[in-house]
């Protein structure tokens, strides 16, 4: 199966993923995410949602990040990996976080001393336990996303991240573990992605329906027929007041009409 051929295929405003080419043109172009607020009362405060998915692996690890309270703030980061799905949306998060970023890939000269410079090391590659002690300086936080599959003997395999954890734990400040490290913040990223969706499509859903009630209301009252008026027309001034008291005739009472019909059929009196 092609896999851009199966991205393509998926609604970007769907692709909870975010791996729709669509959703990382605009990670590189828009600023997704504003910094965490913190405060005392909220000192784990995360970042608010963009207006479309972001990769969950990199969401995972700015949410590690800024949960253990590391600054990413002119902090000098290396990224150990380049791909669509870790490694390139990764570095372009961290560097709207003010972040300095060293990419690292099999191309790079002298990746063990590009990665002693780095506050964060990040790895992201697919390879068991590339990473060993000489790769990391005292004190560095170290995130392993590497998931690997390793046999240990014919009938015992075991998994184990990209990361030799025995020889880089003594030395740096923070590490993830693997198993249970970025994995499961993986999982909860991607049903934060999915309500964000759900609550995208409610909010068009509902403007929709607002907008064509408003139209509608619009259309019924340019409508509406003109009632004509039984008023009458106000006289402006005497001289076309007398023409009419002239012209009409003096009413009379009913019962002054009464006493002139009795005179007239008696007489005498």
């Amino acid at each position: 199966i092609d896999e851009q051929v199966a991205l393509m295929a998926i609604s970007p405003s769907k692709d909870v993923d975010g791996l729709h080419p669509l959703n990382l043109a605009k990670l590189a172009t828009i600023q997704a995410f504003k910094t965490p607020e913190t405060s005392p009362e909220k000192p784990n405060a995360t970042w608010s949602g963009p207006g479309f998915s972001v990769a969950c692996t990199p969401l995972a690890v700015v949410e590690l990040l800024d949960r253990c309270s590391v600054k990413l703030e002119g902090a000098v980061v290396c990224v150990v990996g380049r791909s669509s799905l870790v490694g390139i949306p990764l570095a372009m998060l961290l560097m709207q976080r003010d972040a300095t970023v060293t990419m690292v890939h099999s191309k790079t000269i002298d990746p063990p001393e590009v990665c002693q410079q780095a506050d964060i090391v990040i790895v992201a590659v697919g390879r068991a336990e590339l990473v060993t002690a000489e790769w990391i300086k005292e004190g560095a936080v170290v995130i392993d996303v590497g998931m690997n599959l390793v046999r240990k003997s014919k009938s015992q395999k075991s998994l184990v991240g990209d990361v030799n954890l025995a020889q880089v734990e003594p030395l740096c400040s923070l590490i993830t573990p693997v198993p249970g490290g970025v994995g499961p913040v993986t999982l909860a990223m991607l049903l934060r992605n999915t309500l964000h969706a759900a609550q995208r499509y409610t909010t068009s859903i509902i403007d929709k329906f607002v907008s064509s009630e408003q139209e509608e209301g619009t259309k019924e009252e340019e409508e509406v027929p003109l009632v004509e008026s039984n008023e009458t027309t106000p006289v402006d001034s005497e001289q076309e007041v007398l023409p009419l008291l002239e012209e009409s005739p003096e009413e009379k009472h009913p019962l002054e009409e009464e006493a002139t019909n009795n005179q007239d059929q008696n007489p005498e009196h």
